[in-house]
């Protein structure tokens, strides 16, 4: 399966944030990886993915462009979705079934996708997880807030040199195989 993932990195240049991007990507893919590969929007998707997948997606974006901002909000907004939905079916079966029949194999069909619904609100990386920041998923907006302010709680509110002042806020999308 695919799926467009972002990261928001800190760069100079466009083309700074597309090498930082990809190490971001790296760090999400191959073994032990959530995600199997990845295909940036400035990359040939061979007619199988990024571009010919999806669409024209700007390869990289200031975070506070329109195009920026979309896929930020997209990225959040996708991940909130995904994880209430998760939320809303571990709320029923906790209210409907016992701990035994949750965790007994005798009733897998009936309860054995909780177990991976309790699993991905717990993941800060993979398939439910549309936005990243150094290779971790960004799952609610106060660590949204601290990544586009640069960290500035780490920083400069503790009176320390902020290493990243000087630099952009870019996002770059990929599509990853998963």
């Amino acid at each position: 399966m695919h799926m467009v993932i972002r990261t928001i990195v800190y760069a100079r240049t466009k083309e700074d944030a597309l090498q930082e991007a990809e190490n971001d990507f790296n760090r999400l893919t191959g073994e032990n990886a959530p995600f199997d590969y990845y295909t940036m929007f400035n990359q040939d998707g061979m007619g199988m993915s990024g571009s010919d997948r999806w669409g024209k997606l700007s390869p990289a974006a200031k975070v506070g462009s329109k195009n920026g901002k979309i896929l930020v909000d997209e990225g959040l907004q996708f991940t909130k979705e995904g994880l209430l939905e998760d939320l809303k079916v571990v709320r029923e079966t906790l209210n409907k079934a016992t701990d035994e029949e949750i965790l007994e194999s005798k009733r897998w069909k009936e309860y054995g996708m909780v177990k991976y619904r309790f699993n991905c609100l717990g993941q800060y990386t993979g398939s439910s997880i549309y936005l990243y920041h150094e290779g971790e998923g960004v799952t609610c907006k106060d660590h949204l807030k601290d990544i586009l302010s640069k960290w500035k709680c780490l920083y400069e509110d503790k009176g320390l040199d902020n290493p990243y002042k000087d630099l952009g806020v870019w996002v770059v999308p990929a599509d990853v195989h998963f």
